[in-house]
């Protein structure tokens, strides 16, 4: 990754809620990786969006999770419905505010 930057904020302990604000997270697939990202995200104070095409994948990680939804995710339309798009744009605010600042 030469050539990449981290934005110093991504330094601090991210165990840390004090000290540590992260960007909202969209999970895509909720297997047993994608669960187990979700649910530590979502430990650390992460903001996480999770999708996955099986409702009953959806209904069983309802309780554990703020926002998880049954949608498929190869379908563009569906996605801008439930606001990926909002988080894109987000994520490429930051991008170049992190960009600026190194």
């Amino acid at each position: 990754m030469s050539g990449c930057r981290t934005p110093r904020s991504s330094h601090r302990r991210p165990d840390d809620p004090g000290t540590f604000r992260a960007l909202p997270s969209l999970n895509i697939g909720l297997g047993r990786f994608g669960t187990s990202l979700a649910l530590e995200l979502t430990r650390r104070g992460t903001d996480v969006l999770a999708i996955d095409n099986q409702p009953t994948v959806a209904q069983r990680l309802a309780g554990s999770l703020a926002r998880v939804i049954a949608v498929d995710s190869t379908d563009i339309d569906a996605l801008r419905e439930i606001g990926v798009d909002e988080l894109i744009a987000l994520w490429s605010r930051s991008a170049r505010t992190s960009s600026r600042a190194s």
